[in-house]
């Protein structure tokens, strides 16, 4: 083999960023990227600042959660209604359940099913985009799985209507207990 290889691989083993940066096109590439970053300097700048705007502009306003004072109450299930085409009326007479939604003021709740405790857990309130009315309204999410999140679509002093916000969704019924 040729002497010069092996120096050049002695010398590549002592050096190896300087062979690398002579005998590469990393040296190109650093030009060019720094051509590339003076014409780009206030690109950065501009992006950032547009997207602060756009997290800035869909956070929610402080205090935006609604209060669970009015919801704070035993409700008794009165009907059920919807489904796709309207198919889902269902009342305590036609499916046998007497059904009580418990909610307390420490955030907890307790559905009672006939006398029965049948799923339990806390809950939390937030204000969301209702698609019936496109009104904010308040949603509970509930802890338990098994539950779904409802939306208040009504709430006065003797009874509260509850939807889970979804196109051919349903509308649960209930009156204070």
């Amino acid at each position: 083999m040729n002497v010069s290889y092996y120096r050049f691989v002695k010398i590549a083993w002592k050096y190896p960023v300087t062979i690398l940066l002579k005998c590469s096109i990393l040296p190109a590439f650093f030009v060019f990227l720094k051509k590339t970053m003076k014409a780009f300097k206030h690109v950065i700048p501009v992006c950032s600042l547009f997207i602060l705007i756009i997290i800035v502009s869909c956070s929610k306003p402080v205090g935006d959660n609604p209060s669970n004072q009015q919801i704070i109450a035993d409700w008794k299930w009165v009907r059920t209604d919807g489904g796709i085409a309207n198919n889902i009326h269902d009342t305590p007479a036609s499916t046998g359940k007497n059904v009580v939604l418990k909610i307390t003021g420490d955030y907890r709740y307790a559905v009672y099913t006939n006398g029965i405790l049948t799923s339990q857990g806390t809950y939390t309130l937030e204000s969301q985009n209702c698609i019936h009315d496109h009104a904010n309204k308040a949603l509970i999410n509930f802890s338990s799985p098994a539950d779904q999140d409802m939306m208040i679509e009504k709430n006065d002093n003797s009874s509260l209507e509850l939807s889970d916000n979804v196109y051919d969704g349903i509308i649960s019924v209930f009156s204070k207990n």
